[in-house]
């Protein structure tokens, strides 16, 4: 049984199909056992089989549903090629989070072009494209809702430039879509979750390393969210 009550009322979401990018690591994990245990059927995305395998395990042995795609986000010709799959086979997608994505501690005045064009395309690039293909080929039709996943960017991201800039895009991108799609019934927010100790975090390393447990006290609660 899932280790967790969930706010919502049971099977609010029974019979909605929901895709969650980035859906076997972290955040995006977490949101779809949640989802699940709410009668949604999960179509989870990413680019590594072995956690999106291990993700559906865990919420099929939960008595959950859910299936998985390997998909680049970045990749616009597999992006279509997946959500055309699942549109194939569910009929429809009723809601879209848009989780995937990632980034690494750097300085802007040390950051190469590379470096900051690839967090770009995961963060920014990849949510537009898996937008754009769910409101093409689905939900211009049927509705629906989409959730950005954003970042506390709003006072700068000192050694995260590529990543606060990526998400500042993505800020303003839920906004534009959230008024273009309106007219059809989609629903388009974002969230900004703050620190969360997620897997991510694993990756960081020397002075950003060191940082992260000194956030918890300048949080109003005195901790991160996990």
């Amino acid at each position: 049984m899932p280790l967790y009550q969930s706010a919502l009322a049971a099977n609010i979401f029974d019979q909605q199909v929901v895709v969650i990018t980035g859906g076997g690591s972290g955040i995006g994990r977490c949101t779809a056992h949640e989802l699940a245990s709410l009668g949604a059927q999960l179509i989870l995305t990413g680019r590594k089989e072995d956690k999106l395998q291990r993700g559906q395990q865990e919420i099929i042995e939960d008595g959950g549903k859910a299936s998985y795609r390997v998909c680049d986000n970045r990749d616009e010709v597999v992006v279509k090629q997946t959500v055309a799959s699942i549109v194939a086979e569910f009929g429809r997608i009723d809601g879209l989070v848009n989780n995937a994505g990632g980034q690494f501690p750097a300085l802007l005045e040390a950051m190469s072009a590379n470096a900051f064009d690839s967090v770009v395309r995961n963060n920014l690039l990849g949510t537009f494209l898996m937008m754009r293909e769910v409101f093409n080929q689905s939900m211009s039709k049927t509705g629906g809702s989409i959730i950005n996943m954003t970042i506390d960017m709003w006072d700068g991201l000192p050694g995260m430039g590529h990543s606060g800039a990526a998400r500042a895009g993505i800020d303003n991108l839920t906004k534009t879509s959230a008024l273009e799609w309106a007219k059809a019934g989609v629903w388009v927010n974002a969230v900004a979750p703050g620190w969360v100790m997620a897997s991510g975090l694993d990756s960081y390393k020397d002075d950003m390393k060191a940082m992260i447990p000194t956030v918890a006290a300048k949080i109003p609660l005195k901790g991160m969210a996990t």
